[in-house]
């Protein structure tokens, strides 16, 4: 993966709008939606021709002296549907993903996959608990109305088509500044084959032998990559 690489570099000028939107966004209490469950055999076998498979890691650990604070966790992860019908964004998320324990966090990335109808998903918000101290805790959260402004995925989207499945990344903490969100990925062929052989290991009952490279697309929480070419 990209992070165990070391390789983590911002453009300023992202870095600007990242820093001016965490810092107006610290909150008392974390914004949670219903968590999504991941996809089960039954319903796998019932709608892979209708829906798409959609891949991905996130990482739960808590990083100590992040960005000037004591330490911070990824507390969730939410997307957000684009609707043809009305050009816009739903409020609700269709994709919402929660740590496990917000107490106890191993610093390992976790498979997650997910079954969504086709089309295209926008980074509808996030949240960060961060600590200064065991009794100065709080989140840094961005919402709908700063990453869907005037319907636009200011964060980032994805997009997936029916009967396929997709990669989309390994989602961190990056600490070089602020602690944000940040959209990793998998270093290489031979990097990306391992971690779809994880997620046939995690999903056996997954058809995983045509698995799309098509990372989260962003400039503001990761950089553009693709796979060389064979």
């Amino acid at each position: 993966m990209e992070y165990k690489t070391g390789k983590i570099m911002h453009f300023l000028i992202n870095l600007i709008l990242i820093l001016s939107l965490i810092l107006s966004a610290i909150s008392v209490n974390a914004d949670e939606y219903k968590p999504t469950k991941v996809v089960t055999k039954k319903y796998y076998l019932k709608n892979y021709l209708h829906e798409g498979v959609v891949l991905l890691d996130i990482n739960w650990g808590r990083i100590w002296s992040c960005g000037g604070y004591e330490n911070a966790q990824l507390v969730n992860i939410n997307f957000s549907k684009y609707n043809n019908e009305n050009y816009s964004f739903s409020k609700k998320p269709e994709l919402s993903i929660n740590t496990p324990s917000k107490a106890f966090s191993r610093k390992n990335f976790k498979n997650y996959a997910f079954m969504l109808p086709e089309g295209e998903y926008a980074l509808h918000s996030f949240s960060i608990k961060v600590a200064q101290s065991i009794k100065n805790v709080g989140y840094l959260s961005l919402t709908p109305d700063q990453l869907l402004k005037d319907q636009k995925p200011l964060g980032g989207f994805f997009t997936i088509k029916k009967n396929e499945s997709v990669f989309i990344g390994n989602f961190f903490l990056d600490c070089a500044y602020e602690p944000t969100l940040w959209r990793y990925h998998s270093d290489g062929i031979k990097a990306f084959e391992d971690q779809v052989s994880e997620y046939k290991n995690s999903f056996p009952f997954l058809n995983l032998d045509s698995v799309s490279f098509r990372l989260f697309k962003t400039t503001e929480f990761g950089h553009d990559y693709e796979l060389p070419i064979k």
